[in-house]
């Protein structure tokens, strides 16, 4: 199971870096808006729609860059 946590991790480290586009170690409101784009290709957010996801994002989670 260890493999498969590793696997996971690194993956989530390549998308984490992916979105890095400034490489400040953090995501943004913009790489996060492009992420949240990305992760959901079919559905064709409002910037309305991003802006509320995002809000909600960094309200629970804090670390707004």
């Amino acid at each position: 199971m260890a493999a498969t946590r590793g696997s996971r991790s690194e993956k989530m480290k390549r998308i984490f870096q992916q979105f890095d586009a400034n490489k400040d170690g953090g995501l943004n409101r913009e790489e996060m808006a492009s992420l949240v784009v990305a992760v959901n290709p079919r559905f064709k957010f409002s910037d309305q729609q991003i802006n509320a996801i995002l809000d909600e994002v960094f309200r629970t989670y804090g670390g707004v860059h």
